[in-house]
């Protein structure tokens, strides 16, 4: 299961060094896993089964400034009994890589319990 998309780079997600904030890139990965759910749950809702992020990381490449277009990767490079992990690059126009990273998400019932990935989600992953 993968996920490509434009990211639209916002004015407030610049620092006073012009470049993005480092905080910022797990905004971005965000768009991404739910780009993912959204295909996998017909439509992403946190009321049918939910994630919380119990890991991430980032690895920087290069800076990103204003103006860039870049590109988001993402794809399910993992799935466990209550958790799915989710690798994410993102380039430039170019392919040049500006940051890759990973995030690895547990399945929450709506009690914020954990519970298994929904059958449903892995049947759609594995396919």
């Amino acid at each position: 299961m993968k996920s490509r998309i434009e990211i639209q780079i916002r004015y407030g997600d610049i620092d006073a060094l012009g470049h993005v904030n480092n905080a910022i890139f797990l905004t971005y990965f965000e768009l991404g896993r739910v780009d993912i759910l959204n295909k996998i749950n017909d439509g992403f809702s946190a009321d049918k089964a939910g994630i919380v992020i119990a890991h991430a990381e980032v690895d920087y490449k290069v800076p990103l400034l204003f103006g860039t277009r870049p590109l988001l990767e993402t794809e399910i490079s993992a799935i466990g009994e209550k958790s799915i992990t989710f690798v994410h690059r993102l380039v430039d126009l170019r392919g040049q890589e500006i940051a890759t990273g990973k995030t690895i998400a547990v399945c929450v019932s709506d009690d914020g319990k954990t519970i298994s990935v929904p059958d449903s989600w892995r049947r759609k992953i594995l396919s």
